[in-house]
């Protein structure tokens, strides 16, 4: 099969940009085709750690940084401006060079929602949204993240299930995380500082247990009161370490959370989470048995108190589930499927 990938061109595909969750289920799913001999073309920047049958650089790398600030780029997804040159150049110029390669058995990847699908208007052959987390979206063919999102988004009878579309799980490496079974004495809070994401909770969780906090993410609006340590928007290393030697990650957000990476990349790393019980959390994290999901205040300060019980080796094992050789073959079978559902339209 032949994959043409879509970029996302507000910010370069390297995982030295990890802060931008596009960039880590691009590149991992790169990797899971080119370890199933899949052709791979991936198109966007000039700065990329893409492995791929070819490359095809439609933003250069002098190009970007001209139009986009390089300072704390790694901490920021650059939402996008649809005004800015970089922008401009990949809108206009990526169908051509897609219809310049299409031969037989493609399939062309749209990681990026709404925002690719004039530019699938001018492709002639199958296009696949393969990550869905998000709420705009276009094509025929879609992969969710979770179960609860895919309910959300097709769970009407006005707007029923298409045939065509699954849910399949984000991919993670094993190589990416560290696991420890020995942990510090303070619990991680990591991601948007805001109160969507529960840190008006924490931080009085923090007040009246008197825990270690550590908070590492973008400040997004919200003040922490209470006594705790930030330790800023951090990098692909320290985001390794802080996640393998917490005591706990807590992650109380109050949306219905589409699938939220964060636990699983917890898991991975050993460490127990404690959520809230509603959006994708019942399915990635197992109450009593990789931490504890809560419905109110009380159950946060009974997961707090009994964290302990929970086995960082129980946590690495059903974190290991969403690694890309436990999920490429479902990936693989979907692709094949769709090519035949679609047999004799693309000729």
């Amino acid at each position: 099969m032949n994959f043409h990938i879509l970029t996302i061109p507000q910010i370069p595909t390297t995982r030295e940009y990890s802060s931008f969750p596009f960039n880590g289920i691009i590149l991992n799913f790169c990797d899971m085709l080119m370890n199933n001999n899949q052709n791979v073309y991936y198109y966007g920047h000039e700065e990329n750690d893409i492995r791929g049958t070819e490359t095809i650089n439609i933003i250069p790398k002098d190009f970007y940084y001209n139009n986009f600030s390089k300072e704390n780029l790694k901490y920021s997804s650059h939402a996008r401006d649809n005004n800015n040159p970089v922008i401009d150049k990949f809108d206009s110029e990526v169908h051509l060079r897609v219809n310049e390669r299409l031969t037989t058995d493609d399939i062309v990847l749209a990681f990026y929602g709404f925002e690719h699908y004039e530019i699938c208007k001018k492709i002639n052959c199958i296009n696949v949204e393969p990550s869905i987390g998000y709420e705009h979206t276009f094509s025929a063919n879609k992969i969710y993240a979770s179960n609860s999102h895919l309910s959300i988004s097709v769970g009407s009878p006005s707007n029923s299930k298409s045939p065509t579309d699954v849910v399949i799980p984000h991919m993670f490496r094993k190589e990416d995380f560290v696991y420890e079974s020995e942990k510090d004495n303070y619990i991680l809070f990591l991601g948007r500082i805001c109160i969507d994401k529960g840190c008006h909770i924490i931080d009085k969780l923090c007040s009246d247990l008197g825990f270690k906090l550590k908070v590492a993410g973008p400040e997004c609006g919200y003040k922490f009161k209470c006594n705790y340590e930030y330790v800023g928007n951090v990098g692909i290393e320290e985001r390794c370490n802080l996640l393998s030697k917490a005591k706990a990650l807590i992650a109380p957000t109050q949306y219905f959370e589409p699938f939220g990476q964060i636990v699983i990349e917890a898991l991975l790393s050993g460490t127990p989470v404690i959520t809230t019980d509603w959006g994708a959390f019942p399915e990635t994290n197992i109450h009593g048995v990789t931490g504890f999901r809560c419905n109110t205040y009380e159950d946060f300060v009974n997961a707090i108190e009994s964290i302990d019980i929970i086995k960082p080796s129980q946590c690495r094992l059903e974190g290991e589930k969403y690694l890309i050789e436990n999920l490429q073959d479902r990936y693989l079978n979907y692709m094949e499927y769709i090519l035949k559902y679609y047999a004799n339209k693309y000729k």
